[in-house]
């Protein structure tokens, strides 16, 4: 009995000793802390290539892939490490690099997620960016993010301008503004400015050219023998193609840009219209841009290139134009395009024209001013 009494008691205590080490057991997972995982965790660099880090443009990811050369940088404000410092690598023709700080970063449901949205101003323009994070705490984090841009809307470039015809002659109106001292050659080229806009009356009777509020530019005309205007292609604009455009200089320059991901379709249109067009049969964008560029006639602007322009605008009228300074760089490197340009013309204009080109550089270089432009009359809203 007494054996057995000792058995039962070993037993009791064994038991009580299992069940105070199941109990601690559980109470161990019962209050295992789960994992917390903050935006920080995903803080990098991030671009399309990478896999690790991928970079999604929903923008810019249609039938022509305009991504490559953009890039995102995610990291903590060393002021207030809660927000994020968000940099943009070419994605804004204002700013080859764009800094948005104190950014706050808002955690989705799902617990491995946040959300953003963020703001700056470059010269009035209003840039944005708004995007999502997620995989944080994985191997492979994504981050999703789509831009937009407003061009500053007190300035009076913005809106629908309308190429100005003469009423009398119906010349459209081009413009040359040349002083080289000589009242005679001033006079001359003048002239040139007249007989080219009669050459544009002959061939449309309207041109429209559209700066949007959103900061992109396009151009439609109407040839004289229709009454419909025509554009850019639908099948170009179907590949997500489009111009954007940004004023500087308190609204003296507007800025015309493209896409340097578009460079390569520009070149293989060149080369298709080059085949039956002497004046492009010698365009090479792979050098000319190059030179333009060295030149300053075109603005290199990381993931853009830009071309400026000189505005003027008073009321609803305003003249777009290129000085000397733009023309006899544009003048040197177009040489070939205008060779070919002469010897489409009949033969009995070659001669004068040639002759007018030839002196032109020489023209531009001793002048004190040589304005070249068109005027345009505001479309009412």
């Amino acid at each position: 009995m007494k054996k057995n009494w000792l058995v039962y008691a070993f037993l009791l205590l064994g038991g009580g000793m299992s069940m105070v080490s199941c109990s601690k057991d559980d109470n161990n997972n019962d209050n295992q802390p789960t994992q917390t995982l903050f935006w920080t965790d995903g803080a990098g660099d991030y671009s399309p290539s990478s896999t690790s880090n991928k970079l999604t443009l929903p923008q810019l990811s249609g039938a022509l892939d305009l991504t490559a050369g953009r890039a995102v940088s995610l990291a903590k404000e060393e002021a207030d490490t809660t927000k994020a410092q968000l940099s943009l690598t070419n994605f804004f023709p204002e700013q080859a690099k764009v800094v948005f700080d104190n950014v706050d970063m808002t955690q989705g449901t799902d617990g491995t997620s946040y959300s953003f949205t963020a703001s700056t101003t470059i010269d009035g323009d209003t840039l944005a960016a708004t995007g999502t994070l997620k995989g944080i705490g994985s191997a492979n984090k994504e981050l999703s993010l789509t831009t937009r841009r407003g061009v500053n809307a007190f300035s009076p470039l913005v809106g629908t301008w309308q190429l100005t015809f003469d009423p009398t002659t119906k010349a459209a109106d081009v413009f040359l503004k040349v002083n080289t001292g000589d009242a005679a050659t001033d006079t001359q080229y003048g002239m040139m400015g007249s007989l080219l806009g009669g050459a544009i009356a002959a061939k449309v009777k309207e041109v429209d050219v559209y700066l949007t509020q959103d900061g992109l530019f396009d151009f439609k005309w109407m040839p004289v023998d229709t009454d419909g205007l025509v554009g850019m292609p639908a099948a170009v604009k179907a590949m997500g193609v489009t111009i954007p455009y940004y004023i500087t200089n308190n609204n003296s320059t507007l800025n015309i840009a493209i896409d340097k991901n578009l460079i390569p379709l520009l070149g293989q249109l060149v080369s298709t219209l080059g085949a039956g067009n002497p004046a492009l049969k010698d365009l090479d964008l792979t050098t000319l841009i190059p030179a333009l560029v060295q030149a300053k006639v075109i603005l290199d602007q990381g993931g853009f290139y830009a071309i400026p322009l000189q505005a003027s605008a008073s009321g609803n009228t305003a003249q777009f134009f290129v000085g000397k300074d733009m023309l006899a760089p544009l003048m040197t490197a177009l040489s070939p395009m205008l060779s070919g340009l002469l010897t489409s013309l009949p033969a009995d204009e070659q001669a004068a024209i040639g002759q007018i080109l030839q002196s032109l550089p020489t023209v531009i270089g001793s002048a004190s001013q040589f304005d070249f432009g068109l005027g345009f009359t505001k479309a009412a809203n």
